[in-house]
């Protein structure tokens, strides 16, 4: 059965675990977590830009991941092959 993408993202504040203050980040702000629900088939990995702030383009409120524009997907691109690296155990 085929279910559509679902996004909920979680907030911006910094889990207590990392010992970090918020002016150790931009903003004063931590990332994001957003929780897909996807197909398995999922292609390459694309972060949104409310991943990483709250804010883009000056201001803007961030993007969520089903906000992305698809010509974004559509650029020149870097692979990368990790293919010869032994797997960690």
């Amino acid at each position: 059965m085929y279910r559509p993408l679902a996004v909920s993202v979680q907030d911006h504040q910094i889990p207590p675990s990392l010992g970090l203050q918020p002016v150790n980040l931009p903003a004063d702000e931590a990332w994001a977590i957003e929780r897909l629900n996807v197909i398995t088939h999922n292609g390459a990995y694309l972060d949104a830009p409310c991943h990483n702030a709250l804010t883009m383009n000056g201001g803007e409120r961030a993007i969520t991941i089903d906000e992305a524009l698809f010509d974004w997907c559509m650029q020149r691109s870097l692979d990368v092959n990790f293919r010869h690296f032994r797997m960690a155990t």
